[in-house]
C-alpha cells in the first residue's frame, strides 16, 4: 500500500497522453524521413534536417523529459529532507535516485514512442543489435543533457534560465553543423553526438560522472540547513 501511494496516477496519464500526441505529430512525417533501413529506429527518435518544423516536433520528447526530470531533482537539491539526518547522506540518496529514475524514465519514454509508432504504422520497427545500441546511447546522451542543465541551474539558481540556455546552445550547434555545415559532424560533442552518429558514448559517461561529482560539491556548499 505504501508503494502504491507513491505512484502518481495523474502524472502517468499525463506522460502517456503527451507521448501519444507527439507520436501522432511524428506520424505525419514518418514516411518522408524514414529510409526503411537499420537506422530507422534512430530516425524515429532523433532527426534534424532542413525542415525546422519537423526538427522541433522530433525535439519535443527530449524537451519534455529533461523538463520533468530536471525540475524534480533541482527541487530536491534545493530542499533538505530532515529524515536523512545529514546532507551527505541526503545528496547520495538523491543522486542515486536521479541516475536510476533518469535512465528508466528516458528509456520508457523512447520505448513508448517506438511501440506507439509501430501501432500507428504497423511493421515499422525492426529491432536489431544496432537499434538496441542506439537506444542505450540515446539514454546516456540525454542523461548528460539533464546533468548539464541541473549543474548550470545550481550555479545560477534559476532552472528555467538553465533549460533555455542549454537548449538554445544545442539548437545553435545542430543548426551550425547539420544545416549550415559550419561544424564538422565528425567532432564528438556530447548529446549532439546522437545526431552525428560519431563515436561511442564513453566520453559522455565520463562527463556525466564528473558532472555528478560537481553537483555534489555545489550542493554541499549550499546554505539550506540540515545537520552536517
Amino acid at each position: 500500500m505504501t508503494y502504491m501511494k507513491k505512484i502518481d496516477i495523474k502524472k502517468i496519464i499525463i506522460y502517456i497522453l503527451v507521448i501519444i500526441i507527439i507520436c501522432f505529430l511524428k506520424k505525419n512525417y514518418i514516411y518522408s524521413i524514414g529510409n526503411g533501413e537499420e537506422s530507422f529506429i534512430k530516425d524515429i527518435l532523433v532527426y534534424w534536417k532542413d525542415n525546422q518544423v519537423v526538427n522541433i516536433i522530433w525535439f519535443l520528447p527530449i524537451i519534455y523529459e529533461i523538463f520533468v526530470i530536471s525540475k524534480k531533482y533541482f527541487y530536491k537539491l534545493n530542499y533538505f529532507d530532515v529524515r536523512s539526518k545529514n546532507r551527505r547522506k541526503y545528496i547520495k540518496k538523491v543522486l542515486i535516485s536521479f541516475m536510476i529514475e533518469s535512465f528508466c524514465f528516458i528509456f520508457l519514454l523512447e520505448l513508448s514512442q517506438l511501440v506507439i509508432i509501430n501501432f500507428l504504422i504497423p511493421n515499422t520497427i525492426r529491432i536489431n543489435i544496432d537499434g538496441l545500441v542506439f537506444i542505450l546511447k540515446y539514454v546516456i546522451e540525454n542523461i548528460f543533457l539533464i546533468v548539464e542543465i541541473i549543474f548550470v541551474a545550481l550555479l545560477i539558481k534559476k532552472l528555467m534560465y538553465s533549460i533555455i540556455l542549454i537548449l538554445i546552445l544545442n539548437f545553435l550547434i545542430l543548426i551550425s553543423s547539420m544545416n549550415l555545415s559550419l561544424i564538422s559532424t565528425q567532432i564528438y560533442i556530447p548529446f549532439v553526438n546522437i545526431y552525428f552518429e560519431s563515436g561511442s558514448s564513453l566520453i559522455t559517461m565520463l562527463i556525466i560522472l564528473i558532472g555528478i561529482i560537481m553537483i555534489k560539491k555545489i550542493y554541499l556548499k549550499y546554505d539550506i540547513g540540515g545537520m552536517e
